[in-house]
C-alpha cells in the first residue's frame, strides 16, 4: 500500500494477492477519493503508527 506514496493508517489483509490485485486496489482507492482522507499529524508522539528507522547492514568479505 505504500505505493500510494504515503503511509496507511488502517488495515489491509490479503492472502497471496499479488501485484495485479494490489494494483487494482490502489487504482480503486485513487478513483474513489471519498473513501479516504489525507491527514497531517503535528505531534508525532501521538501518531498511531510507527516507522522503524532503517539500519545499515555491514558485511565482511
Amino acid at each position: 500500500m505504500y505505493l500510494l506514496g504515503h503511509g496507511l493508517i488502517g488495515s489491509f489483509s490479503a492472502y497471496k494477492s499479488g501485484h495485479h490485485l494490489n494494483n487494482m486496489l490502489l487504482m480503486e482507492l485513487l478513483n474513489n477519493q471519498d473513501a479516504w482522507e489525507e491527514v497531517t499529524i503535528e505531534d508525532t508522539s501521538k501518531s498511531p503508527i510507527f516507522y522503524a528507522s532503517p539500519e545499515p547492514i555491514v558485511t565482511e568479505n
